[in-house]
Parts: C-alpha cells; structure tokens; sequence
C-alpha cells in the first residue's frame, strides 16, 4: 500500500506529542511531513536549535482547527493515554508509514500509527490506533494488534496473532503463529512467545516463560523496554 501523507497535510500544521528520541528520529526519518512543533510536559527547549519549537505541555494545549498530531511518546500506556486525551480535545491524528515499509492493500492502520523503514504487514492485518513499529518489525498474515502497541526493531508477530492494547513486542521477539497476547503485556527481548501470554504479564526466554503478573498495567517496566 502506497501512502502519500503530503496530501493530506496541505494547508495543516503538524505537531508531535513528545519531544524525546522518538521524536527526533520522526523529524529525521519524515522530512516530507514538515513537522511544525512540539508538545513536550516535560522539555520546553531542543540542545539542536535545528528542530522545531516546543511550544507547550499535550496537558494544557487545545487544538487549533489546522493542526494534525503524531505522538512520540514511546511508553504504551501513556502513549495511549495521551493521544485519547487529545483527541477528546478535538486533535485529529494522522499516521505515518515510511515510503520503504511494506503493507498488504488489504491491511488496515488506525489513526496515529507510525510505521518505520522497513517494516512488513502483512495481508489482512489490521494496527490499532497509536502503535508503533519499529525498524524491520513484522506482522504476518490476519494478525490484530490492539491500540497502542510497540513493536520494536525486529520483532515479529506471527500469522493469526491477537494483541491487546499497550503490548511491547521486543527487539528480535517473535509471537508465535496464532497466539493471543493480552494488553499491558511485555515480551522480552529475542524471546519466544509460542503460547498465549496473560494481560499485565511479561515473557521472557526461548521458549518464552511468564516472569511475573502485575495486577497494574507495568508501566515501570515498560518504559525501561521502550525509550520515550
């Protein structure tokens, strides 16, 4: 699927969410999206005065009627949080799918996904609103990734997978063919996830075993996996 995301932006103002690493690197990777600005609650100033300007925390800014969004924000559930809280504002969320990445015609992107070079999705998958794909990442055929997921440089997740909401796919992890992955769940690092993994839980190891269950979404332990 070829997307051309200028179109869309003509005569709009595009701001991001989060002014950290993830945030640079869409300013490097998408110079044709001409970010305007950043939002950022807890910088107010860039080190390179080569990036656009910071003009105010996502907490307090109301939308104006030409402006589109794209959150950086890398952590699942504040990813999420923070994009819904907008659009409960009125933001309206493009998304942005590097030209060298490779989705299906018959697959489907919810709002404000960012999918980076060289990433694959396959036939009959469907990204939920506000996930994140890193470089080389891959989806197999009729796959659902919920809202909000990460999946991170050379992840996979097989033909047939379900993830909930927030799910952290780790650099050089593959889900199995057909498992399910419940929201909040993190699998680590080039590990094997070849069965079902519980909500609130993480998977670590070849074949992956669960480590522990949190009975809260494990934000701490997401935002280690993942750099905001």
């Amino acid at each position: 699927m070829t997307t051309n995301h200028t179109m869309q932006l003509e005569g709009r103002r595009l701001i991001v969410i989060g002014a950290g690493d993830l945030g640079r690197e869409l300013c490097a990777w998408f110079p044709e999206l001409g970010i305007s600005a950043f939002l950022d609650s807890r910088v107010t100033q860039w080190s390179d005065p080569g990036l656009p300007p910071i003009i105010g925390s996502p907490d307090t800014y109301w939308p104006q009627p030409n402006d589109v969004f794209l959150c950086a924000v890398g952590n699942p559930a504040a990813r999420l949080v923070v994009s819904r809280n907008m659009e409960a504002r009125g933001g309206k969320f493009i998304s942005a799918i590097h030209h060298t990445a490779l989705i299906a015609s018959s697959s489907s992107l919810g709002a404000g996904s960012i999918v980076m070079p060289y990433a694959i999705i396959d036939i009959n998958s469907h990204l939920g609103d506000h996930s994140l794909l890193y470089f080389r990442a891959g989806v197999g055929h009729d796959a659902i990734i919920g809202g909000g997921c990460v999946l991170l440089s050379n992840a996979v997740v097989g033909s047939r997978c379900v993830l909930g909401d927030c799910v952290v796919v780790s650099t050089l992890a593959f889900c199995n063919t057909g498992i399910a992955v419940g929201s909040f769940a993190l699998i680590g690092a080039n590990s094997f996830a070849a069965r079902d993994v519980p909500s609130r839980s993480s998977a670590i190891g070849v074949p992956a075993r669960i480590v522990n269950v949190c009975s809260e979404r494990p934000a701490a332990a997401i935002s280690v996996a993942v750099a905001v």
